[in-house]
């Protein structure tokens, strides 16, 4: 094990952002976390020079056990407390969490790859930027504006924000001219953030959700693709997300690469749920249309597409018998006592019965066509 010894850029706890982070084992120091046009910045660090960052106020102190095999592009996901309660009352909560908080003075942070952490800050500042647009109470609005500047300032959610409820527009643009618009002139920017405060919009926000959930061996994954077809539909699974990202699984026998997608999976799930979500999420289908989605298993996940702010999420918990069930696993040779008490299949019994509809394995045309009929015009 090492440990991470401080944040570099020292997150404010009024803030939600990702910073660099600084790991020591017994050998060496490591600054992670850097893009690479600023890796330069954490070449050769020693120990008396993080302390001294930390005196002088350009680094946060934290003290937590890390794993040793770190990778260069982990970041620190930084969720700060006042950020936290000031979010929670203007109703713009983060989406759900990744499953190992550490805490510092002022928030708690989050460690994973760049690339798995930055949805939660993008992701953010579109709902954000929705409710902004919405939002009736000139203060409410300046209160979002105000948050959605410590999260990506730069972005151009944030700057239309910023300038819609500016004291002084026109001071409002110079100052992103000389800033974040350098390409560009005020009567330019200005022209810009009117158009997207009229017609930005999230590309989710008119899709319909169709979540099949269940355990393995109830016949799920072959259910949901049946409602696609009969439906004419896509149909997307959080399980090839999986199967994607562990191709040498398939090379194994039956009960051990149901382990290894299952591993896999539970990763995914504790790292970043929104990332994993989104995996699944990416170029959705026409405006308006329908999306079936296969093997949700944790509780979590289910949250997560709730955050995502679709037209509709409905999910449908599939059953079968339990002893045609575990006669189903053991065909596979997958020792059903061992699977069932996975990480993956403990939260189903509750998402079964949370679920908007629960069906048998055995479903005939017409249940599915009700379900179909159900979200159509839900």
């Amino acid at each position: 094990m090492a440990r991470a010894i401080a944040l570099l850029d020292k997150p404010n706890s009024a803030s939600f952002g990702m910073a660099p982070v600084v790991v020591a084992d017994d050998a060496s120091v490591r600054v992670l976390g850097f893009a690479s046009a600023s890796a330069h910045r954490g070449r050769g660090v020693t120990r008396p020079q993080v302390e001294e960052l930390i005196r002088g106020g350009h680094a946060l102190p934290v003290d937590a056990d890390v794993p040793s095999a770190l990778k260069p592009n982990t970041v620190a996901l930084w969720f700060g407390d006042v950020f936290a309660k000031s979010a929670k009352a203007l109703d713009l909560p983060a989406a759900p969490l990744p499953a190992s908080p550490l805490e510092a003075r002022g928030g708690t942070f989050f460690l994973g790859p760049s690339a798995a952490l930055y949805p939660y800050l993008e992701r953010w500042i579109i709902r954000a930027f929705q409710k902004f647009r919405s939002e009736q109470s000139d203060e409410s609005r300046k209160e979002i504006a105000k948050l959605m500047r410590w999260v990506l300032p730069h972005r151009p959610e944030s700057l239309a924000a910023a300038w819609a409820t500016a004291s002084k527009p026109e001071r409002e643009l110079e100052l992103q001219s000389r800033t974040f618009e350098l390409d560009k002139t005020a009567a330019q920017i200005r022209s810009s953030h009117e158009h997207f405060l009229k017609s930005a919009g999230d590309e989710l926000a008119d899709l319909r959700l169709v979540v099949f959930t269940g355990g393995t061996g109830v016949g799920r994954g072959e259910l949901a693709e049946r409602f696609a077809k009969q439906f004419s539909l896509e149909c997307r699974s959080f399980r090839r997300s999986v199967v994607e990202q562990s191709s040498h699984a398939a090379s194994l026998e039956d009960a051990k690469e149901k382990q290894v997608l299952a591993d896999n999976g539970q990763r995914e799930v504790d790292l970043s749920p929104l990332a994993f979500a989104l995996s699944v999420l990416d170029s959705p289908p026409e405006k308006g249309r329908i999306l079936v989605l296969d093997s949700l298993r944790h509780k979590k996940m289910r949250e997560t597409l709730g955050w995502l702010q679709p037209k509709q999420v409905f999910v449908v918990a599939v059953t079968t018998d339990e002893s045609e069930r575990r006669r189903r696993v053991q065909a596979r040779k997958i020792d059903p006592d061992t699977l069932f008490k996975h990480a993956t299949e403990r939260e189903i019994p509750d998402l079964t019965k949370q679920a908007d509809l629960r069906i048998r394995d055995v479903a005939t045309d017409q249940e599915l066509r009700q379900i179909f009929d159900l979200v159509s015009h839900g």
